[in-house]
């Protein structure tokens, strides 16, 4: 275990002389003598070794509140199911959180709604492919109107209405957030980035 640790850690001197230790332990049932001394001369340099090699390392200490962001599901398990294509930027948005890197957290949430903006723009063929969200939603906004203007009934009313909430959503979010982030008008403190 010491030796998996050691290698996950980057101690890969340490990690070596815990090989080095459980080896010396295979040996014989009980030690002694001998035997013992170098255990205890190897488990001394093993101490020593991993002091020395963690002075050139730099680590991070994450809450333990904010843990449960690097596992798991940190946008909920049916946002990750419905889409999968924005598995990467839900899991940079947690950890960035985690990190306390706010500004980095709202830039990768503001990605993954963009996946979800596209899947709404396919939805109502309308192209999203290097073009901007101003656009994007512009289109949207008038496929509903042409769609409404062709279509009729309570079928159509429902999606009518879900559509042109989500065109809506998007664009004030587009406003608020996602503009200010994307275009380095403005930085996200803890509070605003949790929030968004």
């Amino acid at each position: 275990r010491m030796q998996r640790r050691c290698r996950e850690s980057g101690l890969d001197f340490s990690a070596d002389t815990a090989v080095r230790i459980v080896s010396l332990l295979g040996q014989s049932e009980v030690l002694k003598g001998n035997d013992l001394k170098r255990f205890v001369e190897q488990s001394q340099q093993l101490s020593e070794r991993m002091q020395d090699e963690m002075k050139r390392l730099v680590y991070f200490a994450i809450p333990q509140d904010k843990t449960q962001l690097l596992a798991g599901f940190p946008f909920g398990e049916i946002v990750a199911n419905k889409f999968p294509s924005a598995e990467f930027d839900m899991a940079e948005a947690a950890t960035c959180i985690a990190f306390e890197r706010w500004t980095a957290s709202v830039f990768h949430s503001m990605r993954v709604l963009e996946v979800g903006l596209t899947v709404l723009a396919k939805e109502l063929n309308v192209p999203s492919d290097n073009t901007n969200w101003e656009n994007i939603i512009n289109n949207i906004e008038a496929a509903i109107k042409k769609i409404g203007k062709l279509t009729s009934g309570d079928e159509w009313k429902a999606k009518e209405q879900f559509y042109s909430e989500a065109a809506l959503q998007f664009r004030l979010l587009k406003n608020a957030w996602r503009n200010h982030v994307m275009h380095v008008r403005e930085t996200f403190d803890e509070q605003r980035a949790t929030a968004i």
